[in-house]
């Protein structure tokens, strides 16, 4: 059996430990950082499920049953927010499976295994949910109390005003340096994201090639990021060598680049003091589309 090639290592190996050696012998030395904790994270959950189960044993009718679990029971032992729905969206099922199917297909061109269990799988059926966006009356009522604001979160004012009016990920205005923005032409490159990965933070080039590009504000955003630079000069005057001096625009309380997941936080915060109802970070670029379609542009283009 051994000379016939039916018996191989791959005979005793794990669906986890498939998976674990396409992301670090496939993924992980070709894919964007960003693009890797994606698959990471469904690894983790592949393991807490699966994972045990021999690669070479599995049956469609198992794969079927894992797609219906993550559907319909999983919880994520790691999930931030405790208020949400049991089970997984369409859309995370739907990618659950495809990083699966994409491992048994590497496996197989790299001869480890013979068949995949992953096709004929139904999977449950996409959301037609509307893009959430703010309406104009929450816009006016939005920058209304951002005025409020006081000068100490004047980071979170401009970041979020970069967001509503450029249209900008939560990545890309963490990644901004001050040298990255003509405050003459108004205009600000894209070149650059920061994100968090293993608690700290890393940099990357833009999600896409598209991604790098040049955008542009209005003159009242221009005023807010020159308020910003300026109230940075004086917080580095006064903490001294406390004052970590980082080229990021959007920086914490001692100069550092600040963690993109703060700004969701301040968000959250900010929602609540107001009695705003509750809304992510990407809502304010999927508004930045909508204020474009209130004005009549082509959001084609």
């Amino acid at each position: 059996e051994c000379e016939a090639g039916k018996i191989s290592k791959s005979n005793n190996m794990s669906v986890y430990e498939m998976c674990n050696m396409v992301m670090e012998q496939k993924i992980r030395p070709a894919a964007k950082k960003n693009t890797t904790k994606g698959y990471e994270s469904i690894l983790r959950m592949i393991q807490d499920t699966i994972g045990c189960q021999k690669a070479s044993k599995l049956k469609p009718i198992h794969v079927q049953e894992w797609v219906n679990y993550l559907s319909n029971e999983y919880v994520n032992p790691r999930r931030r927010r405790k208020n949400k729905d049991i089970g997984l969206s369409p859309k995370s099922v739907k990618n659950a499976y495809s990083f699966l199917n994409m491992c048994y297909e590497t496996m197989i061109e790299w001869e480890e295994v013979n068949k995949k269990p992953t096709s004929h799988i139904r999977l449950p059926k996409q959301n037609n949910k509307e893009i959430d966006s703010m309406k104009k009356n929450e816009v006016f009522l939005f920058l209304k109390n951002l005025d409020l604001l006081p000068r100490e979160k004047q980071d979170f004012k401009v970041a979020v005003l970069l967001a509503l009016f450029c249209g900008l990920r939560r990545g890309e205005i963490c990644g901004i340096d001050e040298d990255f923005i003509d405050l003459e032409e108004n205009s600000i490159e894209i070149k650059k994201t920061r994100y968090i990965e293993n608690g700290g933070l890393f940099e990357d080039t833009p999600k896409s090639s598209a991604s790098v590009r040049t955008v542009y504000f209005p003159d009242e955003v221009r005023e807010e990021i020159h308020s910003l630079i300026m109230y940075h000069k004086e917080q580095k005057l006064q903490l001294g060598s406390k004052w970590i001096d980082s080229p990021a625009l959007i920086k914490g309380v001692f100069g550092d680049p600040i963690y993109p997941t703060l700004l969701w936080d301040e968000l959250t915060k900010f929602l609540e003091k107001h009695n705003m109802r509750h809304f992510g970070f990407h809502t304010l670029r999927h508004t930045y589309t909508s204020m474009l379609s209130w004005m009549g542009k082509d959001i084609s283009e």
